[in-house]
């Protein structure tokens, strides 16, 4: 396979994606999950080439959704449809990892279906954090074929075909991309898929994924509370456990704001005895009027209000 993160070994035995079932929906066999060449045309038939290939249409997507639907050609002609909503297996389909530094973060969506065959979907997009470097995926755009993500790998019983296989030739199309908590990723893709043997898979579809986290996560990394000096999307905290200044997901409230962590508060404040208290420089507060810059940590202090 040429994915960075495997789902799973392969597709070669039931095991295999009954052992998947932990990560992604591994589903029993459903209506409407896999059209066979016998039942998925409602549109209509070409019969020329000597077998019926079935003109599928590719339909559009609820994007409330998690869901692809990917029409899939075989060399021998075969046409099937996988039309799958996963809505409901939340965030076992997708795959949060550290593929290098606890900085990076990768995002992989899989899923595997028990039917009349036996079939894996990944779709892998690499590394989408970073607070030390560059990421695989900066947003919306077209990604051809090859073996850098993002890539899409389609197992079907005991083949593995990959966008990046040699010879895969097509298109991934990203329109929609969010690193937020219900953000949505979606797109299109078009074009041939391959395996080791040189064996290939047509494939034409959309999907629509609507990720259970954010992207973003604290790195705890040591940090100068003056300097603010984390990654543009932390903000530096003193923080109890253990005691020492951290990069965390900044919040939102300011001075005067009640807080239990010290994350709550916007970037440039802490939480002090259950408040946000603006940060200040010891030799040259800027506080309010009537508000002093009380000691704390080094050369930073916070404004502490009347007493």
């Amino acid at each position: 396979m040429n994915s960075r993160t495997s789902w799973a070994p392969s597709l070669a035995c039931a095991v295999a994606c009954l052992a998947l079932a932990a990560f992604a929906g591994c589903a029993e066999p459903e209506s409407g999950v896999v059209d066979a060449v016998s039942d998925a045309a409602d549109v209509g038939a070409d019969t020329s080439l000597g077998y019926d290939v079935v003109q599928i249409e590719i339909p559009e997507l609820d994007p409330t959704r998690t869901a692809y639907f990917f029409k899939v050609t075989a060399e021998d002609g075969e046409v099937f449809a996988i039309d799958r909503d996963v809505t409901a297996d939340g965030p076992l389909v997708f795959l949060f990892s550290n593929p290098g530094t606890e900085t990076d973060l990768s995002l992989s969506f899989g899923d595997a279906i028990v039917t009349v065959r036996l079939l894996l979907v990944e779709l892998d997009f690499g590394v989408v954090l970073n607070a030390d470097g560059p990421v695989d995926i900066p947003g919306p755009a077209n990604y051809d074929f090859g073996p850098v993500v993002p890539t899409l790998l389609l197992g079907v019983d005991d083949s593995d075909y990959s966008s990046g296989g040699p010879g895969a030739d097509g298109t991934i199309y990203i329109t929609d991309w969010s690193d937020d908590r219900g953000g949505r990723i979606a797109g299109r893709i078009k074009g041939r898929l391959t395996d080791d043997d040189g064996r290939w898979i047509d494939v034409d579809g959309r999907f629509n994924l609507i990720l259970p986290r954010a992207f973003r996560q604290s790195s705890n990394r040591p940090c100068d509370l003056l300097l603010q000096d984390c990654a543009d999307w932390e903000a530096c905290y003193w923080v109890d456990d253990p005691p020492a200044p951290s990069c965390r997901l900044p919040g939102t409230k300011r001075a005067g704001a009640a807080c239990e962590v010290p994350e709550a508060c916007a970037p440039g404040f802490i939480c002090r005895l259950g408040f946000c208290r603006r940060l200040c420089l010891l030799s040259a507060p800027e506080c309010n009027i009537d508000y002093t810059c009380e000691p704390w940590y080094g050369a930073a202090g916070y404004c502490a209000p009347p007493r």
